[in-house]
């Protein structure tokens, strides 16, 4: 190669992107060729071209797609709209609460416990001598996931089902 020089750039308009690294004859004779026909492309596309969302203005909440939102909403009533009828399923309905009403991301057998309890109407003592077997059972059917020893979160998936459950 005769170029000594190495050439970096990289050049985005919209969602078209292109990057370039070699040498300074190339990029001087054949990039500004290139870069003009990027821009026709981009001109004569660009009404059909999926172009970033625009920035929120000040009273959009910056809320990610992912975060739950508040739901105020008693632990029976979620019990309720879930259809409790089996240990597994008071579990996830107080994780359900921990994420939709207490906004937590993960909780721990000390939190899931209280929360079961406090849906009174389906509550049994059976429940709380068998949490280990249900939780094992809930992580390995992929409704929580064990994030670390002892630490959980509601599957992506079962959070969204649980969530139209809840708000309907």
């Amino acid at each position: 190669m005769d170029d000594i020089n190495i050439t970096k750039v990289r050049v985005k308009l919209g969602p078209i992107e292109v990057e370039y690294e070699g040498g300074e004859n190339f990029f001087k004779t054949e990039i500004p060729e290139l870069l003009k026909m990027i821009m026709e492309l981009y001109k004569a596309n660009s009404s059909i071209m999926i172009l970033p969302p625009s920035q929120p203005s000040e009273s959009t909440p910056l809320i990610p797609p992912d975060v739950p939102k508040k739901i105020e909403i008693s632990k029976n009533s979620i019990a309720s709209k879930l259809g409790c009828k089996t240990g597994p399923e008071l579990i996830l309905a107080a994780c359900a609460t921990l994420t939709f009403v207490k906004l937590k991301e993960t909780f721990t057998r000390k939190e899931i416990i209280p929360t079961m309890k406090e849906a009174s109407t389906y509550y049994k003592q059976s429940y709380v001598r068998n949490l280990g077997n249900y939780l094992s059972t809930l992580v390995k059917d992929g409704k929580l996931l064990e994030r670390s020893n002892g630490v959980f979160a509601l599957h992506t998936d079962i959070r969204k089902e649980m969530e139209a459950k809840i708000v309907t």
